[in-house]
């Protein structure tokens, strides 16, 4: 694994982080805020994207890391409202 983008700078997310290091410790980890995911559509893509950010950003960000990498983890909960849910089923 090469590239990883986590989603989250909150407490869930360094533990991922630590986790992810402890068991692929040449990974290049990339730790982003949902804000800041959310803001900066680059051309960048990654290997994977693990999302771990606060629900009410879950959604969106899954619509756009879903162009930046072929696989995404999408921490629980899904969303932060039964709106959120009806989009993830579209």
């Amino acid at each position: 694994m090469n590239s990883l983008a986590i989603i989250g700078q909150g407490s869930w997310g360094q533990k991922i982080v630590k986790a992810l290091q402890n068991s692929f410790s040449d990974a290049k980890i990339e730790v982003i805020s949902s804000r800041e995911f959310l803001k900066t559509l680059s051309n960048r893509t990654f290997e994977a994207v693990w999302i771990a950010g606060r629900p009410i950003y879950q959604v969106k960000t899954l619509e756009i890391a879903e162009s930046k990498s072929r696989l995404v983890i999408l921490e629980k909960p899904l969303g932060d409202k039964m709106e959120d849910y009806y989009r993830l089923e579209d």
